[in-house]
């Protein structure tokens, strides 16, 4: 999870399974811009406290490579809750979506996986 990003970008961890006509540009830190990249969705596998769930990610910027990221207000626009604040100062470090699925999430160097 990414507060920062206002969209989703696939790692290795998700496959592409449609993809648009549609493409974006990215701008990130220092100006650096990747542009024309197609949207898409992605499918990957979630652990959660009750087994795996499949997760099924729409309108993602399909550059690969990494880790996912995915931002938080895409996934609260469909009722997930994401407490993304480490436990060490007061969080959850959760993600729970709307039918009671609890996601664990993980702080390394400070950003939530």
């Amino acid at each position: 999870m990414d507060r920062g990003a206002n969209g989703g970008i696939p790692g290795n961890d998700v496959k592409v399974i449609a993809t648009s006509d549609c493409s974006i540009d990215i701008q990130g830190i220092d100006n650096h811009q990747v542009t024309d990249i197609k949207i898409g969705t992605v499918v990957g596998v979630i652990t959660s406290t009750k087994g795996p769930i499949i997760g099924i990610m729409h309108q993602y910027a399909l550059v690969r490579g990494g880790h996912s990221i995915h931002s938080p207000g895409q996934w609260e626009w469909f009722n997930y809750q994401i407490d993304d604040k480490s436990i060490h100062i007061g969080g959850n470090q959760q993600i729970k979506s709307a039918d009671g699925y609890i996601i664990p999430m993980t702080i390394h160097n400070g950003l939530p996986h």
